[in-house]
């Protein structure tokens, strides 16, 4: 029998900072939207097996499933092109293009604000996809929007402390 559980943690304003891969240069989106909370959904199927209740409870296996985080940030053309492909830098603005382009990879730390200067619960994706919903049409002080949601997958380095782990909070170490 498969449980199938979404949990949702509102998070408030975020400074994000997400790594391309191949590149060591963050790039820093330093507040996400106030009036919009950043949401870190982790959804997780637990499959269940039950046992002679003479034996014991039941035991279960538990797999990840869907990772994500959903946040506004006020659009800057500039960041966008850098998070994802689809926009390119011309030489007097910018294009909007998909044809066959792949999302962009990277690493993604989340440091939710109200934590002060206190690392110990940010979020860190060690391989995340990055999708931006392009519909500007809602503006506040006249600045346009832009909806981003960083998809997370499991790390496949198997070099490397975070295999196999959708994400970590804080340092993660791997024991020895």
């Amino acid at each position: 029998m498969a449980i199938l559980e979404k949990k949702e943690f509102p998070l408030g304003e975020c400074e994000l900072k997400f790594t391309p891969k191949d590149t060591s240069t963050p790039v820093i989106i330093a507040l996400t939207d106030k009036e919009s909370d950043c949401i870190f959904s982790c959804t997780t199927e637990t499959y269940k097996y039950e046992v002679d209740q003479l034996i014991g409870p039941y035991k279960s296996r538990t797999f990840g499933a869907e990772t994500t985080l959903k946040c506004s940030i006020w659009a800057d053309l500039e960041l966008l092109s850098a998070l994802t492909n689809v926009y390119e830098k011309g030489k007097t603005g910018y294009a909007f293009s998909t044809s066959g382009k792949e999302m962009y990879e990277g690493k993604l730390e989340i440091h939710p604000i109200s934590a002060g200067a206190s690392k110990d619960f940010d979020i860190m994706g060690p391989k995340v996809f990055v999708k931006a919903d392009t519909n500007f049409s809602f503006k506040v002080d006249g600045k346009a929007k832009c909806d981003l949601t960083f998809e997370f997958a499991a790390d496949d380095n198997s070099e490397s402390p975070t295999y196999r782990k959708l994400f970590t909070i804080a340092t993660y170490a791997k024991n020895k």
